[in-house]
């Protein structure tokens, strides 16, 4: 695994507390915010296209991101990549370095 890269362990265990978090929302603002970070790895919203702040269900994150494992996941364990949140047009998750 390279230095500072996000690892796909980490990664997947953001993904699981996203999801435990089930119906709770997650907010995205035009500043970058951390949703989950572990180790090497944050998960994190930001709003795109628009001035107001998006909100979505933290699952519909932790599918979104789940996404990104299946896309962008590496065979030296790492994982770096965004998607639009389920359900939205303007909530971008990003899996990225700490």
């Amino acid at each position: 695994m390279g230095k500072n890269q996000p690892s796909g362990p980490d990664a997947k265990l953001c993904i699981e507390e996203l999801a435990s978090r089930g119906q709770e929302p997650c907010r995205a603002t035009k500043q970058e915010a951390v949703l989950c970070r572990k180790g090497s790895t944050v998960i994190t919203s930001q709003v795109i296209g628009k001035s107001e702040d998006t909100v979505t269900s933290c699952g519909n994150v932790a599918v979104s991101a789940g996404r990104i494992m299946d896309k962008c996941y590496h065979q030296d364990n790492t994982v770096v990549g965004f998607a639009i949140a389920m359900g939205t047009y303007t909530f971008r998750v990003d899996i990225r370095p700490a």
